[in-house]
């Protein structure tokens, strides 16, 4: 059996609080956290005399080290100073290995507040939860009761839940289960779970994923019908057109086709990609140093010559191919 963990934090104490106990008894030390037994925990110096062959005494010596047992298993659970220090605080002379009843209490008044301001922040709690899958709306609630020592009835719940849904089909449900209550006690759990089945079944019809596509493809459509709706300037044709690069219809800035390729003619080499400014034969200066060697050494012809280089860029250059 593994130690239960605390990090010493409200919002987890309530799962350390059951496990804990859980503990305690799979070990048959449940007595340590029974208020009324604990009462009567033996000091130590009482420990020590008791005779083990008188039943009563016996019972005592049980107790005695069912909390020794409880108080270890506690610190060695502590994540934090925090609980190290509440265990602290219920050691004594007489108790050395410190009260395990008492670290509890200590532990809920702090952690699972029961008190009037504690039921106003789980109501502010509550209040904060969004409703969108019926199954974790129910296990958001629980979480957040788990958290405090405070009751809240059904129909309160149910109420509460109400504010937050905005469909139409579950907002009758809910004033249905609230009609109801004269004859059937309200159940969130069991609302919920009646809502979930209508949500699953939405989906697994294709519900919000169905729509999700039909607005993509009505932007599809409005792309194609010239009505784009995108307000910034088009990475493609360079202006405020309605569409992005990706769906722009409209040829580019740069003098680009469809399908991307550039269309301009030099009027100097008369190969395609680039224009007579920023031909390398005509403008030398303008050419990489690994072009110039090769016009030096005589292996790049002038004009007319079948060899094709792509770039990817050149910085400062109005073009992106460039034929050589």
């Amino acid at each position: 059996m593994s130690i239960p963990k605390w990090n010493g934090k409200q919002d987890s104490f309530s799962r350390y609080h059951a496990k804990i106990h859980a503990l305690a008894e799979y070990y048959d030390c449940g007595d340590a956290f029974d208020e009324v037994k604990m009462l009567g925990l033996p000091k130590k110096s009482e420990f020590e005399v008791l005779d083990l062959t008188k039943p009563d005494e016996k019972e005592l010596a049980n107790l005695y080290n069912a909390n020794k047992r409880m108080c270890a298993l506690i610190v060695l659970g502590q994540d934090s100073d925090h609980g190290l220090a509440m265990m602290k605080r219920t050691s004594t002379l007489d108790n050395p290995h410190g009260n395990s009843m008492r670290f509890m209490q200590l532990a809920e008044n702090k952690n699972k507040p029961s008190d009037a301001s504690a039921e106003i922040e789980m109501d502010a709690e509550l209040e904060k939860i969004k409703f969108s899958n019926a199954n974790e709306y129910y296990n958001d609630v629980v979480a957040v009761q788990a958290r405090f020592e405070v009751t809240k009835t059904e129909m309160d719940l149910v109420k509460v839940m109400a504010k937050k849904v905005t469909n139409e089909t579950y907002a009758k449900m809910i004033v249905d289960h609230l009609d109801a209550h004269a004859t059937t006690p309200c159940d969130l759990e069991d609302l919920c779970d009646k809502i979930s089945k209508i949500q699953r079944l939405t989906k697994a019809k294709g519900g919000s994923g169905e729509n999700k596509k039909k607005n993509e493809k009505e932007v599809q459509l409005a792309a194609a019908d010239g009505k784009g709706t995108f307000k910034g300037v088009c990475g493609n044709c360079k202006k405020v057109c309605g569409y992005k690069r990706a769906t722009c219809p409209h040829k580019a800035a740069t003098g680009n086709d469809e399908k991307g390729t550039d269309t301009r003619k030099c009027d100097h080499c008369g190969r395609t990609g680039h224009l007579a400014a920023s031909c390398w034969r005509k403008n030398s200066d303008k050419a990489p140093q690994w072009f110039k060697d090769k016009l030096a050494a005589g292996k790049v012809e002038t004009s007319n010559t079948s060899v094709e280089i792509m770039l990817a860029a050149v910085e400062g250059e109005d073009f992106s191919w460039a034929r050589l």
